[in-house]
């Protein structure tokens, strides 16, 4: 799913990080292998990694299940930072706009796109003075996601939280921070 990001909750405003791929899974993988020292055998490295790869997948199980509820259709996990940047603006933005926000190479965000307007969550137009922008905003049916998305994210938080402090949540995304920091380098 590209690039992770953090999204600050409107309701808590706890931190969380979404959409840990496992293309960005490999890339931990090989940076802690090039960094490995004595210290550290690659096995500890392997296990990190397969540990944030199982993490995902049971986010991304809880997400899937949790739409399947609801009787949402056509949303992936994947969808969730698009959706999540659409639903924040009140009105249409160039699709170049949401591949910097969600931090995805525009062909990822263009598939993502054609997908939600084939199940009539948003539409996408042209821009009325350049032919090279293309302008994208959610549909009626888009914004009713609004409360579930709302849930459903409070719900994974909840989950993926547990009964941590406070102080916890904050460093565990400082330190996520810093990973991913560190494989852009």
């Amino acid at each position: 799913m590209g690039a992770c990001h953090v999204e600050r909750s409107e309701t808590s405003g706890d931190r969380m990080r979404f959409c840990l791929t496992s293309v960005r899974v490999r890339t931990i993988v090989r940076w802690f292998a090039k960094r490995t020292v004595l210290g550290i055998a690659m096995a500890d490295v392997r296990e990190i990694a397969a540990q944030i790869g199982r993490i995902r997948e049971k986010a991304n199980a809880l997400i899937e299940s949790e739409l399947k509820d609801r009787g949402i259709q056509g949303i992936v996990p994947a969808h969730g930072p698009v959706l999540a940047f659409l639903l924040r603006q009140s009105e249409p933005v160039p699709i170049k706009a949401v591949v910097e926000s969600v931090g995805r190479v525009k062909s990822t965000v263009t598939v993502t796109i054609g997908t939600l307007e084939r199940h009539g969550y948003l539409r996408k137009f042209p821009s009325d003075t350049d032919r090279r922008v293309t302008y994208v905003e959610l549909t009626p049916k888009g914004r009713r996601l609004r409360k579930d998305f709302e849930e459903i994210s409070g719900t994974l938080r909840s989950r993926l939280y547990g009964d941590m402090s406070p102080k916890d949540r904050e460093r565990l995304v400082e330190q996520l921070e810093r990973i991913e920091a560190n494989l852009n380098a």
